[in-house]
């Protein structure tokens, strides 16, 4: 706007009025503050749209954020979930598999005074009893179980057995006492018919009380292979009486001897794995010393009778066997096969005037079968049935062999174990005679302890790669 002089605004009021010239005024006024304003309010127009949009971008934003966190605190909900209830079932198994590992290592072992430990490889883990029951409960055992299982460990009477692991050492003492009491009757003479004889007919009551202690090292050589050391000591008491009929006072005799038995050694190797519903074989090869002092090698009188007893047999002997093993849970049946040669020595003699040269003890052949029961996870009982038969002894007395007759030893057993702890248990046995020869009772108890000399698993197998 142009400015206007004083004289002309003067000369305008006159002409207008003062009226006119105040609505110019105001008008004038406005205009400029319009114009003052313009910039600011196109300014702020321009803004509007920018801030409404950050405004609802920031919105949405929130509005995801939320929403995707909720879901995903979902699926971490229900995850550890699933994470509970599969460590509530892995929980379960850890417990069952290591129930079947105190089973595993607290049995016994078997082995020739009557040890024996059977787990046929490939059958430890959960039973078909045990996957039903969890199968009722509404779980899902975890992973797969084998085609075959057995879950037991049986100590067994007389049945050779599973193996010692290698690296470890059982040192197994032990103590036995067998008891026999024996009546025959021998005739001295002639006889002239069946009911007529001239002689003596002699009468004789033998009681015999044997105790042997034996201390027994065995240690594992391979996974399938052992070896077993078994040093005897021996006591003897025999009281007989000799009744001759024909009179009437009898003779009665107290023998007595001690000392080392006859040392043995014996190897173990197992044949099979035992899988596909198949038996374990065990095969082994005990040898038999004469460390013993032997029934020709005692102390007689001046007629050749005997005034001491004889803590060993004499002779060597080599003793083959097969063991079989099968286990049917919650059972283990066995059955062995053995035959005992003697070899034969010239003992060279002169006994009661009579010369022994040559003697050829006679061999055995023996059979022992029967089956071990798991009660419970540390306790198992086993009945089994054991025989002998012994052959004839071929003795050659002043150039003539004699032979003897023929004995059948057979008895009936029955085994105890109980796993005191991992490392310990304690077995006993009873042995009751059936037939004439056998004695009459034997008792035997057994403490194997375990010493796990080196390790052998997988961290010692890999420091040595």
């Amino acid at each position: 706007m142009r400015n206007i002089s004083a004289g002309a605004l003067a000369a305008l009021t006159l002409l207008c009025g003062p009226a006119v010239l105040a609505a110019d005024a105001t008008k004038a006024a406005s205009d400029q503050s319009a114009v003052q304003k313009a910039p600011a309010q196109k300014a702020a127009a321009q803004k509007a749209p920018a801030q409404k949009a950050t405004a609802q971008k920031a919105a949405a934003e929130k509005a995801v954020s939320q929403k995707d966190i909720q879901q995903l605190l979902d699926v971490v909900a229900r995850q550890n979930k699933q994470l509970e209830k599969q460590q509530r079932l892995l929980t379960n198994q850890g417990k069952r598999l290591g129930s079947l590992e105190k089973q595993i290592r607290g049995g016994g072992n078997p082995g020739q005074a009557k040890r024996a430990v059977y787990r046929p490889p490939g059958k430890t883990g959960t039973t078909n009893g045990t996957r039903k029951a969890a199968e009722q409960q509404g779980q899902q055992p975890v992973g797969q179980e084998p085609k075959k299982k057995s879950s037991r460990e049986v100590a067994i009477v007389e049945a050779g057995g599973v193996l010692t692991p290698p690296g470890t050492l059982v040192f197994e003492p032990s103590f036995e006492y067998s008891q026999s009491n024996q009546n025959r009757f021998f005739f001295s003479g002639l006889e002239v018919v069946d009911t007529v004889l001239i002689g003596q007919i002699e009468a004789t009551d033998t009681d015999r009380d044997t105790y042997v202690g034996k201390t027994t090292f065995r240690t594992g050589i391979t996974k399938r292979s052992e070896f077993e050391v078994k040093v005897p000591i021996v006591g003897r008491q025999d009281s007989v009486t000799n009744n001759i009929v024909s009179t009437t006072t009898p003779v009665r005799r107290n023998l007595s001897g001690s000392g080392l038995g006859d040392v043995e050694f014996t190897g173990r190797y197992q044949i099979n794995a035992g899988t596909q519903d198949w038996p374990v074989f065990i095969a082994s090869a005990r040898g038999k010393t004469n460390t013993g002092k032997g029934p020709f090698d005692v102390s007689r009188d001046a007629n050749g009778i005997e005034t001491e007893l004889a803590t060993g047999s004499g002779f060597w002997g080599v003793e083959p066997a097969v063991t079989m093993l099968y286990g049917s849970d919650p059972a283990v049946f066995f059955a062995n096969f053995k035959y005992l040669f003697h070899l034969s020595k010239d003992v060279d003699k002169t006994i009661g005037g009579n010369f022994v040269g040559n003697v050829d003890p006679g061999d055995v052949f023996g059979v022992g079968f029967g089956m071990g029961i798991g009660l419970n996870e540390k306790t198992s009982l086993s009945l089994g049935y054991e025989h002998n038969f012994v052959g004839q002894t071929t003795t050659n007395t002043n150039g003539i062999d004699v032979n003897s007759r023929t004995f059948d030893v057979g008895s009936l057993n029955v085994g105890f174990s109980h796993a005191l702890s991992k490392r310990v248990s304690l077995n006993a046995t009873v042995q009751v005679g059936v037939t004439e020869d056998a004695p009459d009772v034997v008792m035997g108890i057994r403490v194997p302890i375990k010493f796990q000399v080196f390790d052998t698993g997988p961290k010692q197998e890999a420091k040595k790669k």
